[in-house]
């Protein structure tokens, strides 16, 4: 894959795997919390409806990028039982919250970075993540995306807006809790929309899809590996 990455941002501003691991390992003893927090207690209403609407018709394997605690991955593996996840996160701890929360279920957990994916080619028939795609950087966590994706596999990103999180009087306090990299002037990797992503990098059928939910917004964009 040719570089997408803007020339006027080097590597040297933008957030490492390694800045990601130190702080997700830090906040995972209280990650669940303030999620459930942000969707006064719906955040799994929230992406049951996701897995919902992905449908994944014909899917056999599935890998969950940077799943943190596993609750998209539980979500997709309550919805669809049939369904072998794989939940990879770059954070021990964060999986260590996930095994324990969420025993029972067709989920294998695995600890690596997107950047250099422990899978052989053609592996999955969906890529997905939740809330995380800005994180995976375009010339070392897409490629390697791709690459574990089966032909005509699917990929997919999810993202849940809260109503809460532009919030004028709330949102000084909720973005730093999750996104304090800024503050030290790091730009994450990708920052142009989704589906317009997707398209410049040759995935075909993309589609962006939306459902407004009381507290939120789900939206799904996806694509299909040629």
């Amino acid at each position: 894959m040719k570089s997408l990455f803007p020339t006027e941002i080097g590597s040297e501003t933008t957030t490492t795997s390694e800045e990601l691991r130190r702080f997700f390992s830090w906040s995972a003893r209280w990650y669940d919390t303030f999620l459930h927090a942000l969707f006064i207690g719906a955040v799994d209403d929230y992406r049951n409806a996701a897995a919902k609407e992905v449908q994944p018709h014909n899917a056999d394997r599935c890998l969950d990028l940077a799943s943190g605690t596993g609750g998209n991955a539980y979500a997709f593996a309550n919805t669809y039982p049939g369904l072998r996840i794989v939940a990879l996160d770059i954070s021990r701890e964060m999986l260590r919250k996930g095994r324990a929360r969420r025993r029972g279920r067709n989920i294998q957990f695995v600890q690596a970075s997107t950047e250099s994916l422990p899978f052989k080619e053609n592996s999955f028939d969906i890529t997905m993540d939740s809330c995380a795609y800005h994180f995976f950087h375009p010339n070392r966590s897409w490629p390697e995306i791709l690459r574990v994706t089966k032909r005509a596999g699917r990929v997919v990103d999810i993202d849940i807006i809260s109503r809460f999180w532009n919030n004028p009087f709330l949102n000084p306090f909720l973005r730093p809790c999750i996104f304090y990299q800024r503050l030290h002037s790091k730009v994450q990797p990708l920052e142009i929309p989704q589906v317009d992503f997707f398209r410049s990098i040759g995935l075909l059928h993309t589609s962006e899809k939306k459902v407004t939910l009381p507290l939120a917004t789900v939206q799904i964009v996806s694509g299909f590996k040629p």
